[in-house]
């Protein structure tokens, strides 16, 4: 099976060049959550399913179709929400190396630590911010899940942007 890009804007040769970097496991790991890991791989955050390089079976789809992939259906909600307004990292591409192993490309996010407080201005910024988008999302047909403002769960604060992003697409859905 040879390295190669599912769906995205970045080149094939882009695309092969993560997969390698990935396969000699030349990544650090910069997060994780329920269903997988995020590593920085050069100007990019590339998230992989399951607890390595390698992937899980993955219970919110039946295989079948290309958006029934679980990086693809990531790819598409959060490249949808980014062209509706709503804050994400940019999505760039899925792919897949040599052994089969699917990422997702999209921008780094300078998040700020869950642990440390945001300031006053900060957290109402931060509230207002994820009322009306995920107001916005819900207009769009979204149904935002496995998300929470309380204790920051897929939402968190850029300290580049000095906004709330949102993140981690694999429990939303659409009406």
């Amino acid at each position: 099976m040879k390295a190669k890009k599912i769906i995205g804007d970045l080149s094939e040769g882009e695309v092969k060049k993560i997969a390698e970097k990935i396969q000699r496991g030349t990544v650090e790991e910069i997060g994780t959550g329920g269903e997988g890991r995020v590593y920085a791989v050069g100007d990019y955050a590339v998230k992989i399913m399951g607890d390595e390089p390698g992937n899980r079976p993955y219970r919110h789809y039946d295989r079948g179709s290309l958006q029934n992939i679980p990086l693809v259906h990531e790819y598409m909600v959060g490249s949808c929400l980014e062209m509706i307004g709503v804050n994400t990292p940019k999505m760039y591409a899925v792919g897949k190396t040599n052994k089969g192993v699917q990422f997702l490309v999209m921008s780094p996010l300078e998040l700020r630590d869950e642990n440390m407080e945001l300031n006053k201005l900060e957290e109402e910024i931060a509230v207002k911010t994820f009322k009306e988008q995920i107001e916005l999302a819900k207009t769009h047909g979204f149904t935002p899940e496995d998300v929470k403002l309380e204790n920051r769960t897929n939402y968190g604060w850029n300290e580049k942007t000095g906004n709330g992003v949102f993140y981690d697409f694999s429990a939303w859905g659409l009406n």
